[in-house]
């Protein structure tokens, strides 16, 4: 079960362990660095609307723990510091493992306070929600995050999310545009040309300054075109077709893969090397999987270097679900998978819906099956979450 912690506080740790036991779950994936959120929280009758403290940390850290770029201490982190420790020692009472749920590089407070550190794109704008992998800072702090949270000897697990490069389009604040915004063009948008990606690509052979001109001048160019009204969006296949067209565009989107998998195997290291087990989740918005790829997420690699790959598959359809099973096993053997599925009814109309999934994943071999997220299930819901649970042990 993927959990929040300022919803555990609000709970208890105990009656929320004792709700987990109750229901089945035996791993509890908890937020411990997050970005922001805003939440619905329907079973209760406080704090319904949520407004998570956005961008911190929520665990205490050490101090020193940080040489450069750093998260702040969240106020669950400076006002119930031992929340983690009891979680803990609760969980392991039942028998309960813990799994360290992180955000890696998608941090707006730390893209709007360090802009040399976000991504850059073709016209020149940073980003204001994610850091570029490539950027050394980043990577550093990426690192000494991941030994920080292991350090703290809660977690047998560390899940790192948006350990890659993140697409234009934060989807919290208030974001309009006018123009096209497709996968072809939201790629084109979205890709980095900092000084650390040209120089990267400077020493791969690839013609930075040309692509990045080429870039500016297709969004340019299509976005202002005759016949932009009446035109439909692109699915991803014109921007497959320029993986053909571009020996460089190619080039560049090779070399992020390879940027992102280098700094997976680092973070691999420091994982095991505190004998805990790793998961890098899906791309936070290349979705499908077979789009994974235009945030730097190489599924097939990062299924090699960690443990898991771990797929948030939330889409109504089954069929939609089946296609992406069948996209990443296809890179990745179901040991080294596993699946991820909302408790919500805007996903699965009932219980059927949801098992309809499971069922797809099991018979795939995949047997680690994550729910998120227990505090936002409606009542009506909840009891799936034992129902899955029981289907597993049977399976």
């Amino acid at each position: 079960m993927f959990t929040y912690p300022w919803d555990i506080a609000e709970q208890g740790v105990i009656p929320f362990v004792e709700a987990m036991t109750e229901l089945g779950v035996d791993r509890l994936d908890v937020a411990t660095c997050y970005h922001s959120a805003e939440l619905v929280a329907p079973r209760r009758w406080r704090n319904v609307a949520v407004h998570a403290e956005a961008n911190v940390a929520h665990i205490a850290l050490p101090e020193d723990a940080f040489s450069g770029l750093r998260p702040p201490p969240g106020r669950l982190a400076t006002d119930e510091p031992e929340l983690y420790a009891r979680l803990a020692d609760a969980a392991a009472d039942r028998d309960l493992k813990m799994t360290a749920w992180t955000i890696a590089f998608h941090n707006t407070d730390l893209a709007l306070g360090h802009p040399e550190t976000a991504i850059e794109n073709c016209f020149g704008d940073r980003f204001a929600h994610g850091l570029c992998a490539t950027n050394p800072a980043p990577r550093t702090y990426a690192r000494e995050m991941t030994d920080a949270l292991c350090g703290t000897g809660h977690f047998d697990m560390l899940m790192v999310e948006s350990l890659s490069y993140l697409l234009h389009g934060h989807g919290h604040p208030h974001e309009l545009w006018g123009v096209r915004m497709d996968a072809h063009t939201r790629f084109l948008l979205s890709m980095c040309f900092c000084p650390f990606c040209m120089d990267e690509g400077e020493t791969r052979g690839l013609d930075g300054p040309g692509l990045k001109t080429r870039v500016a001048d297709e969004l340019s160019r299509t976005w202002n075109a005759p016949i932009a009204v009446e035109r439909s969006p692109d699915d991803g296949t014109e921007l497959a077709s320029r993986l053909v067209q571009d020996d460089d565009f190619a080039g560049w989107v090779k070399m992020r893969c390879e940027v992102v998998n280098g700094l997976a195997g680092e973070i691999a290291d420091i994982v095991h090397g505190h004998d805990m087990q790793f998961e890098i989740s899906a791309a936070v918005w290349g979705r499908p999987s077979s789009l994974n790829w235009t945030e730097g997420v190489d599924i097939a690699a990062s299924a090699r270097i960690a443990d898991r790959f771990l797929l948030e598959s939330y889409y109504p359809d089954a069929g939609d679900v089946a296609r992406e099973l069948d996209h990443v096993t296809g890179y990745a053997p179901a040991e080294r998978l596993g699946m991820v599925q909302t408790v919500w009814p805007s996903h699965h109309r009932s219980l059927g819906g949801l098992m309809a999934k499971v069922d797809l994943a099991l018979s795939l071999g995949i047997e680690r099956i994550g729910l998120y997220n227990y505090s936002m299930a409606p009542a009506p819901v909840l009891p799936w979450v034992k129902a899955v649970s029981d289907r597993l042990r049977s399976a």
